[in-house]
């Protein structure tokens, strides 16, 4: 009898305590509602999608990508200005051959970097190619020029630094441009017909 009345004593006890965890679910305190940065994360995860993670190979691809970029970007005006002294000082030294082989390259490198001017210049500026192409030959002309005056102009200091200051800022200007074209040369495709349909129409 003893343990039949401990029984029922602890039947009342159970059922006081599940109305209680009741009464807590149901009627218990209200959610502090969210703070509306608390919702920026996910609305940039339904607007954007889950983050990309870049894998090593493709953060060292695009490390790579970015140097060979840069260098190449570098190196055009870098050997049109090499190609021009080395033929003027075969052709000083009566060694006219190698003369002609450096102006060949010279102008190779030339024409290049022009093409590569002229498509940095429409992207940053969006002028028309005609207009672009002119600024690009003047450009890279005039580095050329510079690089001629310095090497076997007068000795006068004051034309050879104004000369020397024409030369290193075309030669800037070219190597930043020739990047802009290599780096951006999906998007300037794409903006060069947009401009000739508008210049067609």
């Amino acid at each position: 009898m003893p343990q039949a009345k401990s029984n029922l004593k602890a039947v009342p006890a159970a059922e006081k305590a599940v109305s209680k965890r009741g009464g807590q679910r149901k009627g218990g305190a209200k959610k502090a509602p969210e703070k509306p940065l608390a919702l920026i994360p996910a609305l940039k995860l339904r607007v954007f999608g889950p983050p990309k993670r870049k894998t090593g190979a493709k953060k060292a691809g695009e490390g790579f990508k970015t140097t060979m970029t840069f260098c190449m970007a570098v190196s055009v005006p870098a050997v049109a200005l090499a190609a021009t002294r080395m033929a003027g000082t075969c052709a000083g030294e009566r060694m006219f051959v190698l003369g002609a082989v450096g102006v060949g390259l010279a102008v190779t490198m030339l024409l290049l970097s022009v093409g590569h001017v002229r498509d940095g210049v429409v992207y940053i500026t969006g002028d028309s190619v005609r207009n672009a192409t002119l600024l690009a030959w003047a450009l890279d002309g005039f580095m050329l020029f510079s690089e001629a005056v310095h090497a076997f102009g007068p000795q006068s200091s004051l034309i050879q630094g104004v000369a020397m200051g024409f030369l290193v800022g075309c030669a800037v200007l070219s190597a930043a441009l020739n990047w802009t074209a290599f780096r951006y040369s999906g998007e300037i495709k794409k903006l060069k017909v947009k401009i000739s349909k508008q210049a067609h129409k």
